[in-house]
């Protein structure tokens, strides 16, 4: 009885494992790494710069 319940709670704590390190891997690789709070570029991308209008350029 003991070694059964021992067994799954084995069971649980791995599969609990599994997903942690699954997450984990998903957020590094998605960009939400501790680089990414220094890093310009987010996970839409750098802003684009647009140039200014020809009526905006000074003479």
């Amino acid at each position: 009885m003991l070694r059964a319940e021992r067994r799954r709670w084995s069971d649980l704590v791995a599969a609990a494992t599994i997903a942690v390190v699954i997450v984990v891997a998903v957020a590094l690789l998605a960009g939400f790494g501790p680089a990414a709070r220094t890093s310009s570029v987010t996970l839409t991308g750098p802003i684009p710069v647009t140039p200014p209008a020809p009526d905006d350029v000074p003479a």
